[in-house]
Order: structure tokens, then C-alpha cells, then sequence
């Protein structure tokens, strides 16, 4: 199949707004459900659905930790009927307004200073919650969510090199957001 072009397919994809099913190789049993935003050599951005067809936020992660996309199955086909509108997707679009290019810096200075809270994970596993308030070519700041703290946020210094993943508007982070607006923070 010689004139297959996989960025073309993933192109018609994301124009069609087409769901599919993403399997990452950290996670091979398993896979999300999401439209994709964006997706290139780089970089896939998902704005993620969950089984009960409602939204799951919207994340960024390595095109490289991607091992299957699949855009046609059983269970994507049952989950489409529950889902009456672009209501969803355009939620996610919505949260990526500020975003001009779709990369991890692309989301760290679309964020940067919004205030929004957003989930980090790194390569090793680790997951960071907070607000990114300045980064530079090696390290983004965040203003981490840290529960057991008085004060709620403590800086944290993240190397880029380690960022696995970017997400915004998942659940438990619009938790985290309105606790810290009714203390202000």
C-alpha cells in the first residue's frame, strides 16, 4: 500500500471530528476514547470521552507513546448514540482557545498565567497538579495543588524533558479549581 499516508489519515480524522479508540504503550490493555484535536509527528492532543459519553478533558501526549488509533469499532459505534450533539467537542475546543500551537509548549505558554489548573504527568509516573505561572527552554514553574498544605499551592520546578502528558478540564481538576476560587486562590 505504497500510497498510504498516515498524517493524511490522521488529518481527515481530526477534520472529520470522527471518535476514535487510542491505545499508548504504556497502557496496552487499555485505551481512551476521545476526537482527536490535533495530531502530527510530535504531538497528539485528545479531547477525551468518557464510557458514560460524557466529557474527560483534554490532553496532550508523544505521538511516539501512541501504538494503535483505531476509528472504527463496536464499542465506539454504541457510544456514539449516546452522544446527541458537538456539545462535547466543543467544550474541548473551548479549552484549547488560548492554545495556538499544538505542543507541549504550545499548551505551557497557552496556559501560562491563566490560571488554569492542569495535571502533569511525568516520564517516570509522577503526576503534578497545579498552575503553570512561567517556564523557559528546560523547566516549566507550577504552582502545584498540594492538599495538605495551609497555604494549598507550593512551587514546583519541572524539567521539561520529563513532561509525558498535559491535561486540562478532566474532572477532579475542575474539583481542585473550585475549591481554590472559594479560597481565593
Amino acid at each position: 500500500m505504497k500510497n498510504f499516508n498516515y498524517q493524511n489519515e490522521l488529518k481527515k480524522i481530526v477534520e472529520n471530528k470522527q471518535l476514535v479508540q487510542v491505545y499508548f504503550h504504556d497502557t496496552p490493555s487499555d485505551y481512551s476514547v476521545a476526537y482527536l484535536l490535533s495530531a502530527d509527528d510530535d504531538f497528539i492532543t485528545l479531547a477525551e470521552i468518557a464510557n458514560t459519553a460524557a466529557f474527560d478533558g483534554v490532553t496532550i501526549r508523544h505521538m511516539s507513546d501512541v501504538d494503535i488509533i483505531k476509528p472504527d469499532t463496536i464499542y465506539l459505534n454504541e457510544l456514539m448514540k449516546q452522544i446527541t450533539d458537538d456539545s462535547l467537542y466543543q467544550q474541548a475546543m473551548k479549552d484549547v482557545e488560548g492554545i495556538e500551537k499544538f505542543s507541549f509548549d504550545g499548551f505551557i505558554s497557552g496556559l501560562e498565567n491563566t490560571g488554569t489548573i492542569v495535571e502533569i504527568l511525568s516520564t517516570n509516573g509522577d503526576n503534578f497538579t497545579g498552575k503553570i505561572t512561567g517556564y523557559d527552554d528546560e523547566v516549566l514553574i507550577l504552582e502545584e495543588y498540594r492538599s495538605e498544605l495551609p497555604r494549598t499551592l507550593s512551587r514546583a520546578y519541572i524539567r521539561l524533558k520529563v513532561v509525558a502528558q498535559i491535561s486540562v478540564d478532566i474532572p477532579y481538576l475542575r474539583i481542585i479549581a473550585r475549591a481554590l476560587a472559594d479560597k481565593s486562590i
